[in-house]
């Protein structure tokens, strides 16, 4: 390969001191057997290369050791009902302005005071928890991607995608991550 490159430059050189058709043509024809020979390499390169990632050869199947994973005693019984002032500092946490989910209601409206909304989301969510069954609207989502200001937008990889979910569902995160916070210890790994 080395080689057919080589002459290609010595016979352009050629070509460039002596401009006759004989030596453009000597030139053209090296031009394309060092393509086709550069082409046939890369095909040959991939094709090794998938064949070795369909094959099993070089992947490990032993499992690795795992440091034990320090568990609590199982808690049994039903879940704490969610009261009004959990829901409360929820709504509390909750930021005005965001884009909304597929619900189409923003957290201005939950976080307004005429609704009662953290009374209706107390019940709401204990039934819920009762049930076992999140309501059919969680279930979704909507990915939007977001250019990151930096890079040419034309480029996929200049944007981070965000995931609009409904305020509602937001609200019982926010009252569930507080909850498991106040069970589990953090450390700062």
């Amino acid at each position: 390969m080395k080689a057919k490159v080589r002459k290609k430059k010595a016979l352009y050189h050629v070509f460039l001191g002596d401009k006759l058709a004989d030596n453009w043509q000597k030139y053209h024809e090296a031009k394309k057997a060092v393509k086709k020979a550069v082409a046939g390499a890369k095909a040959t390169h991939y094709n090794d290369v998938y064949e070795k990632l369909m094959s099993r050869d070089g992947i490990s199947t032993e499992d690795l050791p795992h440091p034990a994973v320090p568990t609590a005693d199982p808690i049994h019984g039903s879940a704490h009902k969610v009261t009004v002032e959990e829901t409360e500092e929820a709504l509390r946490k909750m930021r005005s302005g965001k884009a909304t989910g597929l619900d189409v209601l923003p957290a201005d409206l939950w976080k307004s005071k005429l609704l009662y909304s953290a009374e209706w989301f107390t019940k709401f969510f204990n039934q819920v928890v009762a049930e076992k069954e999140v309501p059919d609207g969680w279930h979704g989502s909507t990915t939007i991607p977001i250019w990151k200001k930096n890079g040419s937008p034309a480029d996929c990889s200049n944007y981070r995608p965000i995931r609009l979910v409904s305020h509602s569902m937001n609200i019982f995160e926010l009252i569930l991550d507080r909850r498991i916070r106040e069970m589990v210890e953090l450390s700062d790994k």
